[in-house]
């Protein structure tokens, strides 16, 4: 894209531009209406004239200053229509064939802008091809289709439609190959630089290439300008002359000098001599009493002068413009070797010297460069290593790179100067190749005297670096604990407050409290993993897990997201075992991370997450993971930046798609703490994709259930799957043979219906379609309601991306056909393939992770007394109130002390015990409580409720004696969520006590 620079403006330019911009649209339509005036004045023929302006200067209009001109280019249209030709306002060439012509351009005008990206400077042939050969034909077009509203107006008759339409055609032709060049090269920068519009580098840049390098210049541009108009008259005289009806061929005199001015002024000469020599024509046809039956002739003329008028102008000024550019770039190229700091010298094939620069005389002490020119540079500077012994040239590393033609980077070697020192420098090699062959090799080199000596200082504060580092995270942990207890009343009390009635008004600015304060939740989070993995504290927790279990995990609160921007979700895994042991949570957050980042920066298309055991020995499995996106890509030069903390490619990035930079750092972080490594492949405007490597354990067992036929799919004989993702069909075909289901595949809806209709015939019924509903071809609900339709008893199951809108459901639900979100969930498609044999849905394949908690229902039903110990005020009331919602009787304690006193005296089902409190805090509260217990029998639950949120925390809370964990700031689901599951346990440990208490 074109970098915008935008001048520093006056505090009344925006309302002076304001100003001029109302005037360029009241002055565009004055010009409209008197324009098309003139037609009516010069028509060649009754009711035809030779060219229409208003379209050319309206197309230029659109095409140079947006198409936010379309509504006063309507207006016009509408107002010339009705004064210039009284055109009745109820009749259907006043409203549909006027609306018809100028939304056609104006629609012209956007494809131009947006899908070709026209360069309204016209400032290469590309740029006037795709004007010509898209705005001629639609052009054609809208004349073909406005002139049948004349035929329904009965202004003209049917016989007489086709006739019209060219003559409607060639005038707005003429126009557009004409006036809209002009206006676009000669008007529309005044326009522009009037109405105050950004102006980018290109626009300056052409500005100042416009004059051409071979034009004349001060009084010989003024006589070879009135050349130009006499040359002009002249072929005007004897093509449209007294003389000239006798002789029909004299029309190729217009070229001549159309050629002439193009060759000498470019293309803003060609469009201004098209112009004046096309009125001449016009105006010779009107007064000179000309043949009316060369019109059609000298239209066709008109046209093909003006394309090629504008074609050869582009070229002389392209060509121009070139030879500019690389003038400009050879001066730039001698400044740039001379002034650069680094010294820079070229050799040939022989190692002699061919040229150098000025830092490179500098660094060896040398006046001029004309004693060394020519000399092997070798024995000048390369001559002796650095135990004093001589370096002869044949051994020299640079000589074999040069005839190898290899590019070489020493990053410590010696050099000498004239006067006998040595220096060390690191140096850079590249060949240069002519034609094939090595011509030689340019070699560049920096003094690193300097550098080598502050490598010692780096190193010895690199340490005090790290203790100042590691400082810092546990200030960030601190902090975090400080931070978390007000977020949690924050946060805790706008979500109760949004239960409760509330207005419109009030609602939504709760929900903006709300969403900003889980923003910077997100945040904190963010930091204070950072702040554990940098302080060292954050420790890995091994268990047996599924890797794609955790990839369909990692997508689930992303999806959302990915629904709202239509991006698609998908995945697979290649050779990847059932289980293995590792840390599944780390893996999870590093993959929502990067699916996340991969998101953020895709407007369209999909994220892809790929895994696949890369090697395996006896000991370790090592697994590769890929994930790729269509998005806006990253620079070379960016790569390693983004993975740096609270950094991103740009600052520009950062603006424009907001974000910490914290989720690389981490991800970065996490991997290497699985012994693992991240790296990145991208090109701008191709996408990303981020590779990532980690090792794990093998699992002590391969089977995910005990009972290996839970996975089987009865009565299931063949399924058709349908979808234009490739990857979605091999993950698909995949699982549906590990479930012993036999499938056939399809790239797309019409192979999918063709399979069906080859299979139907030779009686081989699908027990079950599996149908992407996004396909490119036959998309929709087409594909699923041939099959549902058809006599076949197969069960079509439609693949979603986002959830269907009622209509469409309740459509489905008529049908019979079973829906299922994207991206895929293995379960999901396991419970529809069952529920459509009408089976039972299945419990979950997956092993338990920390992901999802199970509860015990009846518990979670049960009402407890609960005693909460807590000193903050507000989260006393937040955390009674969400216990109280769900209909526990809650006591508060206002600190360890008090909460044994009030435990002495009342009896409790469970304990919420925050851990840092005055007086007395949760971990000695908890174990004193432990310490009675002994005495008792009786076991009371306790759950933490703290802001503390390292692994160590957590360690300490459970080595205290406590049976839950739940960090703050709190919602409603995790204390419900960890209540039920500390309850679950409890009631396990002691059913009679469960039974009791149920009765």
């Amino acid at each position: 894209m074109t970098p915008l620079l935008i001048p520093t403006k006056h505090p009344d330019s925006d309302r002076v531009f304001a100003l001029r911009r109302y005037f360029i649209g009241f002055l565009f339509v004055l010009i409209f209406v008197l324009l098309d005036r003139t037609t009516v004045y010069l028509q060649i023929l009754p009711g035809i004239s030779a060219w229409y302006p208003p379209v050319g200067i309206a197309l230029a209009l659109l095409i140079g200053m947006g198409p936010r001109y379309a509504p006063l280019y309507w207006l016009a249209g509408l107002i010339a229509a009705r004064v210039n030709y009284h055109q009745p306002y109820f009749s259907y060439i006043f409203l549909p064939g006027n609306l018809l012509d100028f939304g056609t351009y104006t629609i012209l005008a956007i494809v131009l802008r947006r899908v070709f990206k026209l360069d309204w400077r016209l400032t290469s042939i590309r740029d006037v091809m795709v004007l010509s050969f898209l705005a001629l034909p639609l052009s054609g077009i809208a004349a073909f289709l406005a002139s049948l509203t004349l035929v329904f107006d009965h202004v003209i008759p049917w016989s007489g439609y086709v006739k019209a339409s060219l003559d409607w055609w060639i005038g707005d032709a003429v126009a557009i190959a004409c006036l809209t060049p002009f206006c676009l090269v000669l008007v529309m920068p005044v326009m522009r630089r009037f109405a105050g519009l950004p102006q980018t580098a290109a626009d300056i840049e052409s500005a100042s290439t416009d004059r051409n390098v071979h034009e004349a210049q001060g009084y010989r541009r003024a006589i070879e300008s009135v050349c130009f108009v006499g040359a002009l008259v002249g072929s005007l005289w004897l093509a449209l002359g007294p003389r000239s009806a006798s002789n029909q061929n004299m029309f190729y005199v217009f070229f001549l000098p159309i050629v002439w001015i193009a060759v000498r002024r470019g293309l803003r000469g060609a469009a201004t001599g098209i112009l004046m020599l096309n009125i001449g024509i016009v105006l010779s046809l009107q007064f000179s009493g000309g043949d009316p039956s060369r019109f059609a002739v000298l239209q066709l003329v008109m046209l093909v002068l003006s394309l090629t008028g504008l074609i050869l102008g582009t070229l002389i000024s392209a060509r121009d413009r070139t030879e500019k550019q690389l003038s400009q770039e050879e001066e730039r190229m001698r400044l740039l070797l001379g002034s650069v700091g680094e010294a820079v010298y070229g050799v040939d094939g022989n190692g002699d010297c061919t040229f150098c620069n000025a830092a490179f005389l500098r660094h060896i002490g040398y006046p001029s460069s004309q004693a060394l020119l020519g000399r092997n540079i070798h024995d000048v500077i390369h001559h002796t290593r650095a135990d004093g012994s001589p370096y002869p040239w044949t051994e020299c590393v640079l000589r074999n790179a040069l005839l190898a033609g290899e590019k070489v980077h020493l990053p410590n070697e010696l050099m000498w100067s004239s006067s006998g020192q040595s220096f060390p420098v690191e140096l850079w090699s590249s060949p240069l190749i002519q034609n094939g062959r090595v011509a030689g090799a340019v070699v560049i080199f920096t003094d690193i005297t300097e550098r080598l000596c502050t490598e010692e200082s780096l190193r010895l504060t690199k340490e005090a670096a790290e203790a100042a580092n590691r400082a810092k995270s546990d200030f960030l942990a601190n902090m975090s604990h400080e931070l978390r207890t007000p977020m949690n009343g924050i946060l805790g009390m706008a979500a109760l407050a949004l239960d409760t009635d509330l207005s419109a008004e009030q609602r939504e600015y709760l929900g903006m409290v709300k969403s900003s304060g889980e923003s910077l939740l997100s945040l904190l989070n963010d930091i204070l993993d950072l702040s554990k993995i940098e302080s060292g504290k954050l420790e890995l927790e091994i268990t047996n897990f599924s890797i794609e279990d955790c990839i369909e995990q990692a997508f689930q609160p992303v999806t959302p997201q990915a629904q709202e921007k239509g991006i698609g979700l998908v995945w697979d895994a290649t050779g990847v075992p059932p289980l293995v042991r590792g840390d599944q949570v780390r893996l999870r957050q590093v993959l929502i991370n990067l699916v996340g980042n991969a998101l953020k920066f895709t407007k369209k298309g999909e994220v892809t997450i790929f895994a696949e055991l890369s090697n395996q020995t006896e000991s370790t499995m090592r697994f590769h993971f890929t994930i790729s996106d269509t998005g806006i890509g990253i620079p070379q030069d960016k790569q390693r930046k983004i993975f740096e903390a609270f950094a991103q490619a740009d600052m520009s990035t950062t603006r424009r798609y907001g974000g910490t930079g914290l989720g690389l750092s981490i991800s970065e972080r996490l991997v290497k703490l699985m012994n693992g490594r991240i790296w990145l492949e991208s090109e701008v405007g191709q996408g990303s994709k981020f590779h990532f490597e980690v090792s794990f354990l093998p699992a002590d067992r391969q089977s995910i259930r005990p009972d290996p036929d839970d996975r089987a799919i009865p009565e299931q004989h063949l399924v058709l799957i349908a979808d234009d993702n490739p990857v979605n069909l091999k993950m698909l075909k995949r699982v549906l043979s590990e479930w012993g289901v036999a499938s056939v595949t399809a790239l797309g809806g019409f192979e999918a219906l063709d399979i069906f209709r080859e299979h139907s015939l030779r009686s081989v019924v699908f027990s079950a379609a599996l149908l992407d509903i996004d396909m490119r071809d036959l998309g929709g609900m087409q594909l699923p309601k041939l099959i549902a339709a058809s006599a076949a008893a197969t069960q079509v199951i439609v693949m979603l991306r986002s959830p269907l809108d009622n209509e469409r459901a309740n459509e489905c639900k008529r049908l019979g056909i079973f829906t299922i979100l994207k991206p895929l969930r293995r379960l999901a498609l396991l419970q529809v393939l069952r529920s459509q044999k009408g089976l039972p849905p299945v419990a979950s394949t997956s092993p338990p992770s920390s992901f999802s908690t199970p509860t015990d229902k009846i518990s979670s039903n049960v009402a407890l007394r609960i005693l909460l110990a807590e000193d903050n005020i507000v989260n006393q009331r937040l955390i009674s109130r969400i216990l109280e919602k769900m209909g526990h009787t809650v006591v508060v304690a206002r600190d360890g002390v008090d909460a044994l006193a009030i435990l002495s005296r009342q009896q409790f089902d469970l304990i919420a015990m925050d851990m840092q409190m005055p007086v007395m805090d949760g971990l000695e509260a908890t174990q004193k409580i432990r310490l009675s217990e002994l005495s008792s029998g009786r076991h009371i639950p306790i759950v933490a409720i703290t802001a503390n949120a390292f692994e160590d925390d957590r360690r300490k809370c459970f080595e205290a004696g406590m049976d839950g964990y739940v960090v703050k700031p709190v919602s409603a689901k995790a204390i419900g969520d960890e209540v039920g599951r500390v309850m679950a346990l409890f009631n396990q440990a002691q059913p009679e006590t469960v039974q009791n208490e149920s009765r």
